[in-house]
């Protein structure tokens, strides 16, 4: 892991993303995005875990909103971390987690492009496994996420509720 060295003023905010790795046929599945910030890019499914939601819900509510499928929800994959007080970035001032599960599509669940999708979303697209290193995708996380796809999951390292109801 790199010593970070801030190189503006510390991100003001702070977001935990909650993201979805679906597989399927050797291929994953992306949202396609095309706005001013970042241009042509995929995102996994995914976002911002609202105040109140848990994380593998705000995961079953993001797939459902950017792709219109409901998953099941499995263990985490990988975590990753972003501030943009560490690059020369244009991109909000936000300190964001990211957390991504793998997640299995419902029996009858087919993704598509949802009737009101996001302001800026372009498609939802399934890309071979293999061309992930080459496509835009923010983060940059291709080859970590690849890794840890192709690694056996030997328990969840999510772990809900670990602390026991407090007796009085």
């Amino acid at each position: 892991m790199n010593a970070e060295v801030p190189t503006k003023a510390p991100p003001s905010r702070f977001r935990i993303r909650a993201s979805a790795a679906i597989v399927r046929d050797g291929k994953i599945l992306l949202v396609e995005y095309d706005d001013d910030l970042n241009g042509y890019h995929f995102n996994l499914p995914g976002g911002g875990v609202k105040p109140g939601e848990s994380v593998l819900a705000a995961v079953r509510r993001e797939v459902r909103e950017e792709t219109a499928a409901e998953v099941d929800v499995g263990p985490l994959l990988l975590a990753w971390e972003f501030r943009p007080d560490w690059t020369d970035t244009n991109l909000p001032n936000i300190h964001v987690i990211g957390l991504v599960f793998r997640c299995a599509l419902r029996d009858g669940s087919e993704p598509r492009l949802p009737p009101q999708p996001d302001l800026y979303q372009t498609g939802v697209r399934w890309v071979p496994l293999s061309d992930l290193p080459g496509v835009p995708l923010l983060p940059h996380i291709a080859g970590q996420l690849i890794e840890a796809l192709e690694s056996p999951v030997l328990f969840d390292r999510f772990v809900v509720e670990p602390w026991p109801p407090v007796e009085h």
